[in-house]
């Protein structure tokens, strides 16, 4: 008769089960026994085997990688970019006011100082024109309290690449607690404000890290496209906005109004950031609200930090930014009460109706000004001027 094979059964020593018939003399110091790793798995799981698999799949993603930048590289090489044609591409989406819109942000980086300059979706959408372009993102750190993350943008045809490491930390602030929640910590606000500081859920922890995606892919992106082009491009979605704008103001100020609602921030706000009523806003005022609105939208800021930073502007202007700043809405309003004032006085003189606005309109026109173009330094001047103006005897 023939015996089957007898099952070999190993423990987690290395020992099979058939030799435990016979005893192994115990270790004289009990502190070696101790020192055996501890089971990580189950006693009927191949230990061999997993091992396996598992030095198959490294290699595997290993190679896949290696396959994936090796094939990104090649087809670079095989159709390089034309950069004339990224160029025009890239004007191109400027011209639509839309995507002008979206182009540029403002925010504050303290002292009452802002920042301007190309936002992350003008700097995605010329990444997708100039093509042959890698990005990626991926964990290099955790731990309870931070995840580490690696940005890299790589321009493929030259082989260049710059990267950004980032830490998030695993906590956001909330204004009120939920039911059972513990706070980790508070703080107050520079409004007076209480604030808790709590542990970030999952989707906090996406958000947070998709925001630091975006500024520093717009970071390490601006390093690959051509500053040039990048200037050009600003210009032009500052000329789409403008033109826009001056074919209907009102509804262009209705549609910022509109979008700074739908983030919460109402009407009044908005009128405490420009310092008056609103009744006129000038094109520079739309632009500004443009970019803070777009700044915000994207997570780079907050309304909280935007008019701490306004106000710190206005309490510390500098000469120079003083003399050379536009009029705002407010002075605009000045002048043209001026304007109605004296449109009344020539009105009954030549016996004809006359709007403050046409004798304002006769005003730059005779003087080959733009209302927009005026600086606060010159706002007197413009001011007398108009008080005194007779548009009947430019006529003559």
């Amino acid at each position: 008769m023939i015996n089957e094979p007898e099952e070999i059964m190993m423990d987690l020593s290395g020992r099979d089960e058939s030799s435990r018939g016979e005893e192994e003399p115990s270790p004289q110091n009990p502190a070696e026994e101790r020192q055996l790793p501890a089971p990580a798995i189950a006693p009927d799981m191949a230990v061999p085997e997993t091992a396996g698999l598992s030095e198959t799949s490294v290699a595997a993603a290993a190679a896949q990688a290696k396959a994936y930048v090796q094939t990104r590289f090649q087809m670079a090489a095989m159709i390089p970019r034309d950069i004339d044609s990224v160029r025009d591409e890239i004007l191109a989406h400027c011209k639509r006011p839309k995507f002008a819109e979206a182009a540029r942000y403002r925010r504050p980086v303290g002292g009452g100082k802002v920042a301007e300059g190309a936002s992350i979706r003008f700097v995605e959408a010329a990444l997708q024109a100039m093509g042959n372009i890698d990005s990626q993102v991926f964990a290099i750190y955790e731990d309870d309290e931070k995840v580490i993350v690696r940005i890299s943008v790589c321009e493929m045809q030259r082989n260049t690449s710059h990267s950004s490491d980032v830490t998030v930390m695993k906590t956001v602030e909330r204004r009120k607690l939920r039911e059972g929640q513990e706070p980790l910590g508070e703080r107050v606000t520079s409004q007076g404000n209480k604030v808790y500081i709590v542990r970030a859920t999952e989707d906090d922890m996406r958000t947070k890290i998709n925001a630091a995606r975006s500024r520093e892919i717009r970071t390490n992106g601006l390093r690959i496209i051509p500053g040039d082009i990048v200037e050009e491009a600003m210009e032009a979605c500052i000329k789409t906005q403008s033109d826009q704008d001056a074919k209907d103001p009102t509804a262009a100020k209705k549609a910022i109004l509109d979008g700074f609602s739908q983030l919460g921030i109402p009407p009044s706000e908005i009128k405490k950031y420009l310092g008056h009523e609103g009744r006129v806003v000038t094109p520079a005022e739309l632009s500004e609200l443009r970019n803070v609105y777009q700044t915000i939208r994207d997570g780079h800021t907050t309304w909280v930090a935007v008019m701490d930073n306004r106000e710190e502007e206005r309490e510390n202007p500098t000469p120079a930014a003083r003399e050379k700043a536009a009029i705002d809405g407010a002075d605009i309003e000045r002048i043209m009460e001026v304007a109605d004032k004296r449109a009344k006085a020539i009105e009954k003189k030549i016996g004809e109706p006359l709007s403050g606005q046409e004798l304002l309109d006769d005003y730059l026109s005779a003087n080959a000004l733009e209302l927009s173009a005026i600086v606060k330094s010159d706002l007197p001047k413009v001011v007398k001027e108009v008080s005194k103006f007779d548009p009947s005897k430019q006529e003559g």
